[in-house]
């Protein structure tokens, strides 16, 4: 059975949509959206995870 580990391609051919709908990662970058926040996870492999929907933000 091939997964999807199994496959390469370049991460430029990721196309995700304009859309603003911003999520936080791990690292403690806003992104865009889950897909901008997808292609950070694959291009770290698998290092930049989903935090919570919204933007990142620091609580004093």
């Amino acid at each position: 059975m091939t997964q999807l580990s199994d496959w390469k391609f370049p991460l430029t051919d990721i196309r995700c949509p304009t859309e603003y709908l911003p999520v936080c990662g791990s690292d403690f970058n806003t992104y865009g959206s889950g897909c901008h926040l997808c292609v950070a996870n694959l291009k770290t492999n698998g290092q930049v995870t989903y935090v919570r929907d919204g933007p990142c933000y620091m609580i004093l």
